[in-house]
């Protein structure tokens, strides 16, 4: 696979002819723009006990492909994860499901409905690497991986890597790898749908 030709996406928001989650990660890659001195002193690390089989050598596959540096890749397909995730509309229905029972939880007093919007520690991926690694993320999606956790249900470290997952299905060619790691986004589409359920009965 060979970056892809400009395109002439901007990477500036103000300049984005589609929205973000509409686009392909080797387009964002191949038009990122060079960090500014100093930019990079302002990354956040998210540290992983396990991640899902083959996303960690994408990293390092897409950042020689493109000249970049594996923290370029990761901020990148983390922000354009982010977007996928949260354009989608079974995240909104989530959402407001979520803030409902939350309020219901309180009014009411139910222990039941607490242990649900508290649990995180059920979700697991459908295949696993047991490397320990670290990636960078940008800065502002912190408190966002927080929000989302609990929406979801699902550890915030588990969230930022599906994101990524969300991301990197997007690129172009290797159907066999990108099946792969596909398993583990139809997986967290139907434990959305269950947590959906879950919250609404």
């Amino acid at each position: 696979m060979s970056p892809p030709e400009d395109q002439g996406f901007s990477l500036d928001p103000s300049k984005f002819e589609v929205p973000l989650h509409s686009l392909s990660l080797d387009v964002l890659l191949a038009n990122l723009p060079p960090e500014e001195d100093g930019e990079g002193d302002n990354n956040t690390s998210i540290s992983f006990r396990y991640s899902p089989i083959g996303v960690l050598p994408s990293f390092v596959y897409l950042a020689k492909l493109f000249a970049l540096t594996r923290a370029d890749v990761t901020k990148m397909s983390t922000k354009h994860g982010y977007a996928i995730l949260t354009a989608d509309p079974r995240l909104s229905t989530l959402s407001m499901t979520f803030n409902t029972t939350y309020k219901k939880a309180f009014l009411d007093g139910n222990k039941r409905l607490f242990r649900i919007l508290e649990n995180v520690t059920g979700y697991s991926f459908t295949s696993v690497s047991r490397k320990k690694t670290s990636i960078c993320i940008p800065p502002y999606l912190v408190d966002k991986f927080e929000g989302l956790s609990e929406i979801c249900g699902v550890d915030k470290s588990q969230i930022v890597l599906l994101c990524n997952c969300l991301s990197l299905v997007t690129a172009s060619g290797f159907q066999g790898w990108k099946e792969m790691i596909m398993e583990d986004v139809l997986f967290f589409w139907d434990w959305i749908d269950e947590r959906q359920k879950l919250l609404s009965s």
